[in-house]
């Protein structure tokens, strides 16, 4: 303290006892600490030293001695914040000055996991492709083994109905000929007796007149199936062909007919005329089991016409309205039939003959109900 120090301006803080003759707070002072500054010079610097180290120890009763120990003021400016250890201010530069080093690092680290998730991103997409791409080949080669399988199908049912007409066409070959050779001989018979009974004549006459038809379609439906079994194919009306067929299937109605028919003349094809009957007469057959569930209120209505180039047979029946599906399996040729006991065999030889003879098939749901069924064919002079 200086001498115009009053008592009162300072108070020591933390006071420790000591043999010194004034109050210490700390293990260094009141000890004096003589330091150079580094733009001091050093001759200057060398004087003072060795003034204050040959300084005789008797005029201030003190001794010199050189300082190697300063880590207590060191942890004292840590303690109050002060020398190197005071508080600077922050700012964007200092901080990018004190931890550039960590920015560095952290932008390359930032810029390797941008680049990652670019290449793992670009690999995804392209797996993606590829995959879109195996799945698109492998619906493809679904696709082609689904229309192989019903391919199949068709065939495997053409076979079927091959096989089915050779057995039933063995089976009723014999007995068709004993009631054909009876039904001539009685006819004969009657002829050298000179009987008068018309009727019993004309009756024995429908008799083998059916019998041999019915022959010849049994031998049709056997041969229908086989490539290239072709029988009399001429020019025919479809017109005439229907009328037939409409006779024959007369038998299949009880009571007043239901079919009501408009044929047009000039409808001239190509076919085999027994064949193309047997079509006429399946198609009409079908639409007559269709309407089987109307009753009395069950129609057919039977239309032949002629375009520019196609001859046109045109069934439609107000039977119930079928399931969506079961319309598109008929369109499709799936060979399915209405009824549900079916077997579908009309269908297959409905679509058999026409194919035999470049027809086209078509089946549309009329509105509110009922099936339209279109058959045409190549028209001819």
């Amino acid at each position: 303290m200086s001498r115009n120090t009053v008592p009162d301006d300072f108070k020591v803080i933390g006071s420790k006892e000591s043999s010194l003759s004034c109050q210490t707070s700390t293990a260094l002072y009141p000890d004096v600490v003589f330091s150079s500054f580094p733009s001091a010079k050093p001759e200057l610097v060398r004087l003072i030293t060795v003034s204050l180290l040959t300084n005789p120890s008797g005029m201030i009763k003190a001794s010199w001695s050189i300082a190697n120990d300063f880590l207590a003021v060191n942890r004292l400016f840590q303690t109050l914040n002060i020398g190197p250890y005071a508080k600077q201010e922050i700012s964007l530069l200092s901080l990018y000055e004190r931890f550039k080093r960590e920015i560095f690092l952290a932008i390359l680290l930032l810029a390797g996991m941008l680049f990652h998730i670019l290449r793992v991103n670009q690999l995804v997409l392209k797996r993606t492709s590829e995959l879109r791409m195996a799945i698109a080949q492998r619906d493809a080669v679904a696709q082609v083994a689904r229309s192989r399988l019903k391919r199949l199908n068709y065939i495997e049912k053409k076979g079927m109905v091959s096989q089915l007409s050779s057995i039933i066409a063995h089976e009723l070959k014999q007995p068709l000929s004993s009631v054909s050779n009876y039904s001539a001989g009685l006819i004969k018979y009657l002829s050298n007796t000179g009987s008068n009974d018309d009727n019993l004549r004309e009756g024995l006459s429908e008799i083998h007149r059916g019998i041999k038809k019915a022959a010849s379609i049994v031998d049709k439906v056997r041969s229908y199936s086989k490539y290239g079994a072709y029988g009399t194919v001429g020019i025919v009306s479809l017109s005439e062909i229907t009328e037939k067929a409409l006779s024959s299937i007369e038998a299949y109605v009880a009571g007043n007919s239901p079919i009501t028919c408009k044929l047009e003349e000039s409808t001239f094809i190509e076919a085999d005329p027994l064949e193309l009957e047997l079509l006429v007469f399946n198609v009409l057959k079908n639409a007559l089991e269709a309407i089987e569930p109307m009753g009395k209120e069950g129609r057919i209505f039977c239309k032949v016409f002629s375009s520019q180039h196609r001859v046109v047979l045109q069934v439609d029946d107000n039977g119930p309205k079928i399931k969506k599906e079961k319309l598109e399996s008929m369109r499709k040729a799936l060979q399915e039939s209405i009824k549900a006991e079916g077997l579908g065999l009309g269908l297959t030889i409905i679509l058999g003959i026409s194919e035999k003879y470049d027809g086209a098939v078509e089946f549309e749901q009329r509105e509110p109900q009922g099936i339209r069924v279109t058959v045409s064919f190549q028209k001819r002079e």
